[in-house]
């Protein structure tokens, strides 16, 4: 599921689970999610054309 069927996010969150409310700050969406396997919760930050996740090696995605 994504974080929010509204917003489209060019990343595959069906492995995420939303944990906290969409924000936005300095121009860049945030969310946090937690990663339904593991447990561990990240931060994604999304500006419209790239985005990062929050994860041992700082995940960078663009907008496809």
């Amino acid at each position: 599921t994504a974080i929010d069927s509204h917003v489209n996010f060019p990343y595959d969150y069906s492995a995420y689970e939303k944990t906290t409310a969409l924000a936005v700050f300095g121009g860049k969406l945030y969310a946090g999610v937690r990663d339904t396997g593991t447990g561990v919760s990240h931060i994604i930050s999304w500006d419209g054309v790239r985005g990062t996740i929050s994860t041992t090696d700082e995940e960078t995605f663009a907008a496809s």
